[in-house]
């Protein structure tokens, strides 16, 4: 009903439906094939637009995980870890045993929590699955003439978090720990758009976030700021290296003290390690998994990071003491506070418009979905949704900002109660009344604005 009233009512030429992946190759033949006979037997048509996204589920890192005995050895979001490797095996299964497996499962996605469950825990399955289409042939089965369609990825950041730099980090890791290319997508991505003033100026210019986001946040900021040339007054830089330090020994303070000379550029290379699975540091440095003929799965552990990275003694004990020194999660989940300055929010705006400029080279792509973003966002009128700033391109003219291609989507139509005709709707006459209250009466350039968008949106479809 939801698949074939959402195509009949809206006038949709293709529709990707999330459903969540099977525990077996059988488990998910058996789901797609159920869905597909249930939208068959409605509608033939129906079922020629449609194509199905497998959708992996966050949940945040929880006290638990250090707390109780039993759960010491495990790494953070060991939970999360252990349930999405079971559903990419049977994913990967599905795709190379079912020959309708590669028409009907177009890509991946992972949404819900953001807090607490960082890309980095998503990015050895979405290696492994977007690997093996490359590397086990390019047919479905001996004497196929039709290639395989590579699985697209879609990872929902950048709407939930506790900090505008906490959520442009999230973004990077996305990009960089889970590989995202030409023609993938990031869902939401409000943190880029945002209005940096507004923002903090809602929250009285305090921020509250854990320990141990706080300590990444600022390294993050040290080198990157470095690494893609954004200016950053010295003494500001001195506050940050300052901080820095201070949070890494409150929450790595005992370890510290048995290692010798870590400076804060390892941790920064500690952090470019977090791309890796944690099992290749159980020991307490870095181990190369002895098993990896056996299990398809160990071929895709290791990120993109140098192996001179992960071969530094001091950089490969701080990521295992990230994920399995219990005191060092203790430490790291307590709550800590910011003081936001001016200096600070002017930073944010410059690493937003690098980052758009970034996502836009890559041909990364953007999923905007207006009531979703409004009612759980950051923003007061539809006019201030930050697909403005994605992509402006036939409202203004020769716009100078990075233009980005966006999709307008209804994001959970049930729970939001919307259509995606409503979703254009609501931007159209929000851009409309903004334009009127400045003196500009040509609504037909909005109009044309939004049929731009609507064929970006199906450019961007994994099918």
């Amino acid at each position: 009903l939801a698949v074939c009233s959402t195509i009949a009512e809206n006038h949709i030429e293709t529709l990707e439906a999330r459903i969540m992946p099977g525990k077996s190759c059988e488990e998910m033949a058996c789901k797609i094939k159920g869905l597909d006979d249930r939208i068959g037997f409605a509608s033939k048509e129906a079922l020629k637009k449609v194509s199905y996204i497998a959708h992996f589920a966050k949940s945040p890192f929880l006290k638990e995980e250090f707390e109780k005995k039993g759960l010491l050895l495990y790494p953070r979001n060991y939970r999360v870890r252990k349930r999405v490797e079971k559903q990419a095996k049977a994913i990967y299964g599905f795709r190379n045993r079912c020959m309708e497996g590669q028409k009907r499962l177009c890509g991946i996605d992972a949404c819900s929590n953001e807090i607490g469950c960082r890309p980095e825990t998503f990015a050895t399955e979405f290696r492994f699955l977007r690997s093996c289409d490359q590397t086990l042939g390019g047919k479905w089965y001996k004497g196929d003439t039709q290639e395989k369609r590579n699985l697209g990825i879609t990872y929902h950041v950048g709407e939930d978090f506790l900090d505008i730099c906490d959520g442009l980090r999230a973004v990077d890791e996305a990009i960089e720990f889970l590989g995202l290319r030409n023609g993938d997508r990031i869902g939401h991505g409000l943190v880029l758009g945002l209005e940096p003033e507004g923002y903090y100026c809602s929250r009285y210019n305090d921020i509250y976030l854990t320990k141990q986001d706080h300590l990444d946040n600022c390294i993050w900021l040290l080198y990157r700021t470095l690494e893609w040339d954004i200016p950053l007054d010295s003494s500001n830089r001195k506050y940050l290296e300052n901080k820095a330090q201070q949070l890494m020994y409150e929450i790595y303070g005992t370890a510290l003290e048995q290692m010798s000379n870590v400076s804060l550029e390892d941790y920064y290379d500690s952090w470019k390690l977090r791309a890796d699975h944690p099992k290749l540091y159980e020991s307490g440095h870095y181990q190369k998994n002895r098993h990896m003929a056996i299990n398809p799965y160990n071929l895709y552990l290791e990120g993109e990071a140098c192996e001179a990275i992960r071969q530094n003694p001091r950089v490969a004990e701080l990521y295992y003491l990230y994920h399995y020194d219990v005191r060092v999660k203790g430490a790291g989940i307590k709550a800590d506070s910011i003081s936001i300055k001016d200096w600070y929010v002017e930073l944010m705006g410059r690493l937003q418009a690098h980052m758009r400029q970034r996502i836009a080279m890559k041909g990364i792509s953007i999923e905007c979905n207006p009531s979703s973003n409004y009612l759980i966002g950051y923003f007061n009128r539809y006019d201030q949704h930050p697909i403005l700033k994605f992509n402006n391109y036939r409202l203004e003219g020769n716009s100078r900002e990075a233009q980005i291609h966006v999709s307008i989507n209804t994001d959970d139509l049930g729970v939001f109660d919307t259509s995606l005709n409503y979703e254009y709707a609501l931007l159209y006459t929000a851009i409309c009344q903004k334009r009127h209250a400045e003196g500009c009466y040509n609504d037909e350039v909005v109009y044309d604005y939004l049929n731009y968008i609507r064929e970006s949106g199906l450019e961007m479809h994994f099918r």
